[in-house]
């Protein structure tokens, strides 16, 4: 009676081709991670130009013109942008705010809001 098993050859085939799989899950894997910072980056961003608006409503500072501020949120530092124009309803403004990063060279998400003088 012979004995049965794989062949040395078998073997190594199979091993090449979990090592392909393995290597692909890998790639999907870090592909996943980087999406999802880049989804909390934005997440963040539009809660950053939110609060922005609200505290340009709130501290009355809504005449026309540009405003930029820094804040640091999530253990980072991000630079908004805030530039108010008057609409053509009269009494109301309207707030476009942009967030970058600390180092500005992407924007990570705008927002725009309305407020009255």
């Amino acid at each position: 009676m012979r004995a049965r098993g794989f062949t040395l050859l078998e073997v190594l085939v199979a091993l090449a081709i979990l090592g392909l799989v393995m290597l692909a899950l890998v790639r999907v894997a870090a592909q996943e991670a980087e999406s999802l910072r880049h989804l909390r980056e934005r997440t963040y961003a539009g809660w950053i130009a939110s609060n922005a608006i609200a505290e340009l409503r709130l501290s009355g500072q809504v005449q026309p013109g540009r405003r930029e501020g820094e804040v640091e949120f999530a253990g980072r530092r991000y630079r908004w942008q805030a530039l108010t124009q008057d609409t053509p309803v009269a009494g109301i403004r309207r707030i476009d705010v942009v967030v970058v990063g600390e180092d500005g060279s992407e924007t990570l998400g705008q927002l725009t809001g309305f407020a009255t003088p």
